[in-house]
């Protein structure tokens, strides 16, 4: 066995079975560790060719100080020798994932638990040009649900248009209140899924996702009636709740932007920011403006000019 005792940082995008075994063995087919790798990335845009797995003897821990994991390539291993020994300092994971990569995780019991205690940050996609089996949505959920570790703060969804009944998967994690800043960009939920969403998670700051199926006629008696029902029935929404991202994908009704940031600002105390896509700002600003004018929002207003703030 060999070692690489110096390395601390690796960024491997060769393409080729060569080079990705390079990483694991010696010409003479011995393992290499690596004792002190604190970053490993890969990336290979030519995964439909990579076709064998790799064993390492159950012996053998390659990455035991591995902090920083991005991994967008197909999983080389057999076995879980990239997670083996790293369950207390892997701390940032960010992986596209096909099926094979799951069953091989699942199998050997990865992060069930919360094995990985540490990790903050997980960011999980969809392996877009893997010849595998295709990876279903539910397969994916249920993975995300076994990712989100006791530290978790910062999670990621990407590469499927989710909804609802997606989200209320990952949030049977026992972890999934822990959550400070949630990414679901392909995400599309109505005014009430998303008040429901904040509820669920009373430490986030950060959410991204795009709205659905929300009255967009803020200067009208019945929208300032709606709202003062959800004021009455959750006011303060949440304490935490600072910043909503919009994605910049257009796969969504652009005009609901507006009245889930009016929502956001009057239900939760300290909610500063919403932030639109660049093609829409104006119409954005301008549906807030016209809350503003129409006189039915008075006891709001300081919190509703706080999202023109942001316009400038």
């Amino acid at each position: 066995m060999k070692s690489a005792p110096t390395l601390e940082s690796l960024v491997f995008d060769d393409q080729t079975l060569k080079n990705m075994e390079s990483l694991v063995f010696d010409d003479m087919r011995k393992p290499v560790v690596y004792p002190k790798l604190q970053k490993l990335e890969l990336y290979s845009l030519n995964n439909a060719t990579f076709d064998v797995k790799l064993q390492v003897d159950k012996s053998v821990v390659l990455f035991p100080a591995l902090r920083f994991l991005r991994w967008h390539t197909l999983y080389i291993f057999e076995d879980d020798a990239l997670f083996r020994g790293n369950e207390d300092t892997l701390e940032y994971l960010d992986i596209q994932i096909d099926l094979d990569f799951v069953h091989a995780l699942r199998r050997h019991e990865v992060f069930s638990n919360g094995r990985h205690s540490r990790l903050y940050y997980v960011a999980v996609g969809v392996l877009s040009n893997s010849n595998k089996v295709t990876l279903s949505r539910d397969v994916f959920m249920m993975f995300a649900v076994d990712l989100i570790a006791p530290n978790t703060k910062y999670l990621f969804l990407g590469g499927y248009y989710l909804f609802n009944d997606n989200i209320r998967v990952v949030s049977a994690s026992p972890y999934f209140g822990n959550l400070q800043i949630l990414n679901l960009a392909n995400a599309q939920f109505t005014l009430h899924e998303l008040l429901e969403l904040v509820k669920l998670l009373p430490n986030m700051t950060k959410l991204r996702c795009a709205p659905r199926d929300i009255d967009t006629k803020l200067d009208t008696p019945q929208f300032s009636e709606f709202i003062n029902k959800l004021y009455s029935e959750f006011y303060p929404l949440s304490h935490c709740f600072r910043y909503w991202i919009a994605p910049l994908d257009l796969h969504y009704q652009h005009d609901y932007l507006a009245p889930c940031a009016l929502v956001f600002a009057i239900l939760c105390p300290n909610f500063v920011l919403a932030t639109t896509p660049p093609a829409f700002r104006n119409e954005y600003g301008r549906k807030i403006q016209d809350a503003i004018d129409c006189g039915l929002y008075v006891d709001h207003i300081d919190k509703i000019q706080r999202l023109l703030r942001i316009m400038g």
